[in-house]
């Protein structure tokens, strides 16, 4: 069934809200990956970087709005991207895109909050993840009613860009079902998840590798706070009798944290565009043993499978998108509900580094992400278009 009534995608201009579609820090390496790929499939990829950083005053203006609006107004919600104002900039540079690229197939939008049918004729596709409605209701458990004249504007706003769509393109296989009960729009797709890995890895060095250590890794920024501080919780107890296990910590500074055990490596973020960074993060992906995060509501899919595709077992919340892709009873790992306390998940995490099935569940972790590669993504992506 073809989305569009294309024959064939030639050339495709992609609008990125979060940043430079080209740099691989852009909205966890997704842009540039989707680019890449599409390009490797012979399609000519017109970039437009819509993020206000893009343009020094409006950069300005964005930072200015925003200490007002956090600092003053105390409406953590109305930020700069939520304005009037920041959406007519935008569509200017949107109409100014059409014009420089008249020769596009399709219009694809990197997120949910825009569309060319007031200007262009061409087909627009949007690509994201969640909705703010999804977020509003299901991780923030609160009412749609509920919300600020301002809020429920944006989730309007984002329903008449995805209801007008041509084709819809969701990440997470719930998540697309619950937008085709929300949206009136037939061509709500979930065709696939991806990893975002910039190397192959090699299965006999990393088993061996991470045979010979105890070493846990951890990645998240500070949404994700709770999680690492549960794993810290854990990781303290589990010391006492296994004092070489060690903990790694991408995402967040030692600073983030009152008190950390010993041998706890705090890394910050590492940017897979430098190439020391990158270093290091491939290293801890190639010779840790166990991989968690047990953030409620949502654990870092994009880093778990990831660690998962370089034979990484796991221990994660059992958060509704991952027990979707990858079930119930996971043979590569565990689930831990953080409700279940630092006590159960120190049991776990022990039975993960001394589990005589390391092989196994090393070999089912990378099998259950195997074929989420960004070629065969497009490829089910292109499908979409063809009559």
């Amino acid at each position: 069934m073809s989305a569009t009534g294309l024959s064939e995608l030639k050339e495709i201009t992609v609008f990125c809200e979060q940043g430079d579609s080209s740099q691989i820090r852009t909205w966890s390496n997704v842009p540039y990956f989707f680019t890449r790929a599409l390009e490797a499939h012979g399609v000519k990829v017109n970039r437009v970087n819509l993020h206000p950083s893009s343009n020094l005053a409006h950069k300005l203006f964005y930072k200015l709005w925003n200490v007002f609006a956090k600092g003053i107004f105390r409406n953590k919600f109305y930020t700069y991207r939520r304005t009037g104002i920041y959406f007519w900039i935008i569509e200017r540079r949107i109409r100014k895109a059409l014009k420089t690229y008249p020769n596009s197939d399709i219009n694809l939008f990197l997120c949910y909050n825009f569309t060319t049918k007031r200007w262009s004729k061409k087909p627009v596709v949007l690509f994201s993840d969640w909705t703010i409605d999804y977020e509003t209701r299901i991780f923030k458990g609160a009412d749609i009613n509920s919300l600020s004249w301002h809020e429920r504007k944006y989730i309007d706003r984002q329903r008449r860009c995805i209801e007008s769509a041509d084709c819809v393109v969701c990440l997470f296989p719930g998540i697309a079902a619950d937008m085709r009960n929300v949206y009136q729009n037939p061509n709500i797709f979930y065709i696939g998840n991806v990893v975002n890995a910039l190397e192959e890895p090699d299965r006999a060095m990393a088993l061996q590798r991470k045979k010979e250590g105890k070493e846990i890794l951890f990645v998240g920024k500070k949404h994700y706070l709770r999680g690492a501080e549960e794993l810290l919780h854990a990781f303290a107890r589990l010391r006492q009798d296994m004092p070489e296990a060690r903990l790694h910590i991408i995402g967040m500074k030692s600073g983030k944290f009152k008190n950390l055990p010993d041998n706890v490596v705090c890394h910050g973020y590492l940017d897979k565009g430098n190439p020391q960074a990158k270093q290091v993060y491939y290293d801890l992906l190639k010779r840790c043993r166990l991989f968690i995060n047990t953030t409620p509501k949502w654990g870092a899919f994009s880093a778990s499978v990831e660690a998962m595709y370089f034979y990484t077992p796991v221990i994660v919340e059992p958060y509704g998108e991952f027990v979707n892709t990858f079930g119930e009873d996971l043979p590569f790992g565990m689930y831990h509900d953080s409700e279940d306390g630092v006590e159960l998940l120190e049991e776990k995490i022990r039975a993960m580094l001394t589990s005589s099935d390391f092989e196994k569940q090393a070999d089912a972790a990378h099998a259950a992400v195997a074929e989420m590669t960004w070629n065969n993504f497009v490829e089910r992506f292109l499908e979409l278009f063809k009559k």
